[in-house]
């Protein structure tokens, strides 16, 4: 592996879309961006375009670092450093770098993001852990689903796009609702089904060295639906085959609630 600088960060201002454009050949196991004068809070709307392509979308950097903590993939946010993983560190050796990713088949990399109105003096710099050139492969992509629920209780959500495999859902609430449980049925048959505490204990035994992002309310409390706990990514869930994928979370109150799906698929997928 090598560490190395990624100079071309553009247009780093209060109000702006930045943009970093990466050099491509290479394949890339993580991003790590070091803030100064920005909070996670004030980098929103982060995209991550191969070709022009979206393949990850994150609602802010705050939102991926929750991921990243929940993972347990190591934390500089204190010091003002975030990373955006395409290796799976969380993972077993097998699995680890199976969605690292390749370029060498690619014309452009890009990370945007805009940046609060309210930043004084932000900037950003970027690094990057690459590896030897490989052509694009595998690849985890990350779609946000927002949806608003108008009463509180068991709620559903049956939309979620189907074809590639999903690694994990990540529900996150607003501040007016929270999540009590969460149930997730394919083809009728419940495969996971459990409180936030129950689920919480399970994925945090050291087995699974999980630290759930559950939390004790508020805005952006995570609920994590992880199909890969065993450490292996050919357990994550196959949905080409099913008819119907639901999830059913319960809520205290009406509100906002954004899935965060993290797939495993091929470039010219969803």
């Amino acid at each position: 592996m090598s560490f190395v600088d990624v100079p071309q960060v553009s247009n780093v201002a209060p109000g702006g879309t930045f943009t970093v454009a990466f050099p491509t050949g290479r394949t890339y196991r993580s991003v790590q961006l070091k803030l100064t004068a920005l909070t996670a809070a004030q980098v929103t709307n982060l995209t991550l375009k191969l070709n022009g392509k979206a393949i990850k979308d994150w609602a802010s950097l705050a939102q991926m670092s929750t991921i990243n903590k929940y993972y347990v993939r190591g934390d500089g946010s204190a010091n003002g450093y975030y990373t955006e993983h395409f290796s799976r560190p969380e993972l077993n050796a097998n699995s680890r770098d199976a969605t690292a990713l390749g370029t060498a088949n690619i014309d452009t990399m890009t990370l945007e993001g805009v940046i609060d109105p309210a930043a004084v003096g932000p900037a950003i710099a970027v690094k990057a852990d690459v590896a030897a050139p490989r052509n694009i492969g595998l690849m985890t992509k990350v779609k946000q689903f927002p949806v608003t629920f108008a009463t509180g209780g068991k709620q559903q959500l049956s939309n979620l796009p189907r074809g590639p495999r999903i690694i994990a859902v990540h529900l996150f609430n607003d501040a007016n609702t929270l999540l009590t449980e969460a149930r997730v049925e394919a083809n009728s048959v419940t495969i996971i089904k459990g409180s936030v505490a129950d689920l919480a204990d399970f994925e945090s035994k050291a087995e699974r060295a999980r630290v759930p992002q559950s939390g004790a309310g508020g805005a952006g409390t995570a609920l994590s639906l992880d199909f890969c706990l065993s450490g292996d990514l050919a357990d994550a869930l196959v949905t080409a085959s099913l008819n119907d994928l639901r999830i059913e979370p319960t809520l205290t109150a009406a509100g906002q609630l954004t899935a965060v799906v993290e797939y495993l698929d091929q470039f010219a997928g969803i």
